[in-house]
């Protein structure tokens, strides 16, 4: 089987003519044309015929052969991708990717002992928004990332659980509503109608490229209000946990691991979480060293939880 010639007709599809496919494979329309007239007479039927003297489109017995040629040619891209990983088996470099909130979490806490066990592994640390990584993972620019999939396209890759978060509203100690809902605690309880309490205060956002964002929304949207005030929008939610502190602002966070003395934290009911998941694409196989750097981010994560109970 000629997969190059597979390639030369299912472009010819996506293209819809000659001249265009031939520029995109780089072979000049006449040998492409031959190709194409050698199957035909070969499958002794029509795969192409012209809607004008510049656009085709593929017959009935093209359709199928077209189908059948594209999901060749993505077992031979996946079985290129496998046989690379395999031979990457024991890669010593890998770009791990996460969020800028939890980029210093990980370079303080997870880098350095895996660097003990694996001194000779490198480490290239890529933070941006969950749903850029996501994107980035799917086209290979990052082995492995720390990501909460919202998109539809997470079913491209595989995902392992690290963790859980409980999203709650953190607002100042002072605040006018703080007795009410908290009483003498540090924490209360919230239920979603009487967020309204909070649509004249100043709010802190993720940025609207974000995933947090795209959960504060949805909750905002079940509740029917927007914030009137929009103090700042930001790429991390530590900035939204320091203007709680600082008595100027209100906002939606994953819990804090230690929140301070002037943040009360309001418990949604009923409680919502988002997931935390290791990523990487469904062709990539990990090393020894990459699965024992995804246990020691899920340890971190659980250790962290039993500081705080």
């Amino acid at each position: 089987m000629n997969l190059a010639l597979l390639q030369y007709i299912v472009t010819i599809a996506e293209e819809k003519g000659l001249a265009r496919a031939a520029a995109r494979l780089n072979i000049t329309p006449s040998a492409l044309s031959q190709s194409v007239k050698k199957l035909e007479g070969e499958l002794n039927i029509p795969i192409f015929e012209k809607i004008n003297s510049h656009t085709f489109q593929l017959t009935s017995g093209g359709k199928i052969y077209v189908e059948a040629a594209e999901r060749i040619l993505k077992i031979r891209d996946e079985t290129y991708l496998r046989l690379e990983d395999t031979q990457r088996s024991n890669r010593t470099r890998f770009v791990f990717g996460c969020s800028p909130r939890r980029g210093l979490a990980m370079l303080t806490n997870v880098f350095p002992p895996f660097h003990k066990k694996y001194p000779n592994v490198q480490i290239e640390l890529r933070e941006s928004y969950l749903n850029t990584l996501l994107d980035c993972v799917i086209e290979g620019s990052v082995d492995i990332a720390v990501l909460t999939p919202l998109s539809d396209e997470h079913h491209l890759v595989e995902l392992e659980i690290l963790d859980t978060e409980e999203i709650v509203l953190a607002i100042p100690a002072d605040h006018p509503h703080t007795a009410e809902l908290t009483g003498d605690a540090q924490t209360g309880t919230i239920s979603y109608s009487d967020l309204h309490l909070f649509r004249h205060d100043n709010w802190m956002l993720s940025n609207k490229d974000s995933m947090h964002r795209n959960l504060t929304d949805d909750i905002l949207k079940k509740v029917g209000f927007y914030p009137e005030r929009v103090l700042l929008e930001t790429s991390s939610t530590t900035p939204h946990i320091a203007a709680v502190e600082a008595g100027i602002a209100v906002s939606l966070v994953p819990v804090p691991q230690r929140p301070g003395p002037n943040t009360r934290l309001l418990h949604l009911e009923p409680k919502i979480y988002r997931t935390l998941y290791a990523a990487y694409r469904k062709s990539y196989i990990l090393s020894d060293s990459q699965r024992d750097f995804i246990d020691s981010i899920r340890q971190y994560y659980r250790s962290e939880k039993n500081d705080l109970e």
